[in-house]
């Protein structure tokens, strides 16, 4: 996450998981005792919430994002849950063959993946990273213990049209660590905020289906539609969600439709038995063949493809024309390049 931030910025904290690469000092990490695949994404998804970025805006001050007020901060109990929202988290942030043994070792505990290929589980298109950054924001603040006032109230202002919030003295009066900068420019039925505010009323309607049990209502929001999880709606009448400050918001306004498509080309090219043999020569070499035979040694709990026999070669690595001066000679683990020095 970044050090520096405002609390009058669309966001305060904004954090993502990134894979053991190094940063500068304007970039804080944050590490775990328990560095296994699920709780890294789990905690990962908390801290980019709306909810608990709107508690942390509430304490901050100045402008400097310090450790005093992380520690001291509150997450979510566990619960049976947290493997769905891991996986979402996942599937946003861990768009890159970097992370490719976190997929190795999520696709081997989890059912949902099995029969979807890899990349097309990567949330690369504005379309799918909006509908899976609502379920997200939605399904935690049903973990918080909110209720949709409380979520209502914590994303006020989040309606108003785009002209209105484009006005500097109009907006002046809104209160200013809100939400409501956060895709200002938009329609409102558009917008991430208005959105969750959708999806949390789904939530709940699905939790009283269900008698109160609000884990099974967050696993069906996450896996309902063959797996794919709650979608974004046709059409959008912010009325009906008790919201809106124009006659744009008595009507039904278009949804699904402007928002492009779910998945680019590349993404739907390969099969399933392909993508995850790709992830799985990835995953070798990011943790070396010993690395991955101890992974494989553990029972699986989903099919295992076939890898392919050799490795990947690196992007760097140097071929027997290479300049000798390239960024070959910083690979200096192998003996064959250190006897050519």
């Amino acid at each position: 996450m970044r050090n520096i931030a405002r609390t009058t910025d669309e966001r305060t904290l904004n954090g993502s998981l990134t894979p053991g690469f190094p940063a500068g000092h304007s970039l804080a990490s944050i590490s775990l005792d328990d560095s296994s695949t699920l709780p890294i994404w789990q905690v990962g998804a908390m801290l980019s919430s709306l909810v608990f970025d709107w508690c942390f805006r509430q304490r901050l001050g100045g402008t400097n994002l310090s450790w005093a007020f992380l520690e001291e901060a509150a997450l979510p109990r566990k619960s049976r849950s947290l493997y769905v929202i891991a996986l979402t988290a996942m599937r946003l942030a861990g768009t890159s063959v970097a992370f490719a043994d976190q997929w190795y070792v999520l696709r081997r505990v989890t059912s949902q993946i099995w029969n979807s290929p890899w990349k097309k589980l990567w949330a690369t298109t504005a379309h799918e990273r909006l509908r899976l950054r609502t379920l997200l924001d939605a399904s935690i603040a049903e973990l918080y213990g909110l209720e949709l006032p409380d979520v209502e109230w914590l994303l006020r202002g989040c309606d108003y049209p785009k002209e209105m919030l484009g006005d500097k003295p109009f907006a002046r009066k809104i209160d200013p660590k809100g939400f409501w900068r956060i895709h200002k420019g938009r329609d409102p039925e558009l917008r991430h905020t208005v959105l969750t505010i959708a999806a949390f009323r789904d939530l709940k309607e699905i939790i009283a289906k269900h008698g109160g049990d609000r884990d099974a209502a967050i696993e069906i929001l996450c896996t309902m539609n063959d797996g794919e999880g709650w979608q974004l709606p046709d059409t959008l009448c912010l009325a009906d969600l008790r919201l809106g400050h124009d006659d744009r918001a008595t009507k039904p306004q278009r949804v699904h439709s402007r928002l492009g498509p779910r998945f680019l080309p590349w993404q739907l090219g390969q099969s399933v038995e392909e993508s995850w043999a790709e992830c799985g020569m990835h995953a070798r070499n990011i943790l070396g063949k010993e690395g991955l035979k101890r992974l494989q040694a553990e029972p699986p709990e989903g099919p295992v493809y076939e890898i392919p026999s050799e490795p990947m070669p690196l992007a760097a690595e140097r071929g027997d024309g290479f300049d000798r001066k390239g960024q070959g000679e910083f690979f200096v683990g192998r003996d064959k390049r250190k006897d050519k020095r």
